[in-house]
């Protein structure tokens, strides 16, 4: 599986400067993922209408991060991110809309809602992954630590339930606001009016 971490408003201010604590917490985050296989990325959103935007994220995730260029993603539009949603893919972002619009997409997600909460999160995400690695050696199931995701999502669904937190799904399921359920109500809107003839 591949974790995603969104740049601006989980690591780094507007002006790509370490928010408190989020060295660590990437640093933290980033040793466990490589630790059970899985790929750290970066998908950042660079400002269009500065072209030296992009090669700025570039500059400075490779300076800071220590990951290689194929490993940062720069978007032009936070919805863009939504195009690397797949069910091998987690993302973590500070945006309700783009987490909502990422699990909508088929991955899975987490809100960074601050370092407190984001990094209680995180503690839930390795917990589920860990009682999964159990299982797994338990029940021989793989050697590897691959799990279905919407395994991983059940889990982190009861841990955040069970620890005082709404998860993103069901803050999603309680307002239904993407884009993508926007974009939905147009399109049954025009239907239904050519339908009406």
């Amino acid at each position: 599986m591949t974790i995603y971490f969104s740049l601006e408003g989980v690591l780094v201010d507007h002006k790509l400067q370490w928010l408190a604590g989020s060295k660590e917490f990437f640093e933290g985050v980033s040793d466990f993922a490589k630790s059970i296989n899985w790929d750290v990325k970066v998908l950042a959103k660079y400002n269009k209408k500065k072209p030296e935007s992009k090669s700025e994220i570039y500059d400075w995730c490779l300076k800071n991060l220590g990951l290689s260029k194929s490993k940062i993603k720069p978007v032009p539009n936070n919805e863009d991110k939504l195009k690397y949603a797949n069910p091998e893919a987690f993302l973590i972002d500070s945006k309700i809309e783009i987490v909502n619009g990422f699990m909508y997409s088929g991955g899975t997600a987490i809100l960074f809602d601050g370092l407190a909460t984001g990094v209680k999160k995180i503690q839930f995400l390795i917990e589920a992954i860990k009682e999964l690695e159990t299982e797994a050696t338990m029940n021989n199931w793989s050697k590897s630590l691959f799990y279905p995701p919407a395994v991983l999502q059940a889990r982190l669904k009861y841990l955040f339930r069970e620890n005082g937190f709404d998860s993103v799904q069901v803050q999603y399921d309680a307002c239904r606001c993407t884009a993508y359920d926007e974009a939905e109500y147009i399109v049954d809107d025009i239907r239904e009016r050519v339908n009406k003839g």
